[in-house]
């Protein structure tokens, strides 16, 4: 494993382990580890780390890493424009909230990447299509 691709991993097992989610193994994307968080034959949660925030989405919304960054992206795109205007999202929360208006452009323009990401088919093996 690529040592980017092993601190990308320990970094989403510590988020993992913060959060009560156990269990994983990862595959790699471009500065994006995904991982498919599960017991043997079962995927329960999708996580994604990298130069960006760690996050995480249940494989009842998204049954492969494409469908998980998918589903992520659009959640990031809204939170980051409650962060610029300096208000929090009513249902989650993405760091402190200390330096929101300060962190919600980076926070769109990964949005923004991982659409772009999601949108290209050579990036995804083809059943993920």
């Amino acid at each position: 494993m690529p040592p980017y691709l092993s601190s990308r991993l320990l970094s989403v097992r510590a988020y993992d382990s913060a959060h009560a989610i156990i269990d994983a193994s990862v595959c790699e994307g471009t500065h994006v580890a995904d991982e498919s968080i599960a017991t043997p034959g079962f995927t329960g949660w999708w996580a994604v780390s990298g130069d960006m925030p760690n996050d995480h989405v249940s494989a009842s919304k998204a049954s492969n890493p494409r469908e998980a960054v998918r589903a992520i992206a659009p959640l990031w795109q809204e939170a980051a424009q409650y962060m610029a205007r300096g208000e929090k999202h009513p249902t989650f929360r993405i760091g402190s909230g200390k330096q929101d208006e300060e962190l919600a452009p980076m926070l769109a323009s990964r949005a923004e990447l991982l659409l772009e990401w999601v949108s290209d088919p050579q990036a995804w093996e083809e059943d993920e299509a």
